[in-house]
């Protein structure tokens, strides 16, 4: 399943990675993510699985982190479904990386939440690693 709007493609995947593309870095993708997070973290609570996400920042650059770690603070506050996740983020230049680092780690849920970053060109290893936890 491919859903596309006008700052992100989003893809479910048979392996049971949740894929998002940005195309913008703007509030509006921001919002996408989240929806994304919703969705995928009610699919592992209803499979009893973890929630694998795979971001990809290669065309949009970093999301505006102060507008992120906000949304995503109020975010993991009203989850009813407290179900890991795991999240590969692909990245274009080590100042993305840099940044989303950062914002993460406002972000992670300690001992429930676990990022990696990949660069760009290792969109395959992030996903191995993705699956490396829970093979389908």
């Amino acid at each position: 399943m491919t859903t596309l709007t006008h700052d992100s493609i989003y893809t479910q995947h048979h392996n049971g990675v949740h894929e998002l593309v940005f195309l913008e870095a703007s509030e509006q993708a921001v919002c996408d993510y989240l929806n994304l997070m919703q969705q995928a973290t009610h699919a592992a609570a209803d499979d009893d699985t973890m929630t694998l996400i795979l971001l990809d920042l290669r065309v949009s650059g970093m999301l505006s982190t102060g507008h992120l770690a906000e949304q995503m603070n109020r975010f993991n506050a009203s989850r009813l479904v407290s179900m890991p996740s795991r999240t590969a983020i692909l990245y274009q230049d080590g100042a993305t990386v840099a940044m989303a680092a950062n914002a993460t780690r406002l972000m992670v849920r300690p001992g429930l939440d676990t990022f990696k970053f990949f660069h760009g060109d290792q969109r395959a290893n992030a996903i191995a690693w993705l699956l490396a936890c829970c093979p389908i």
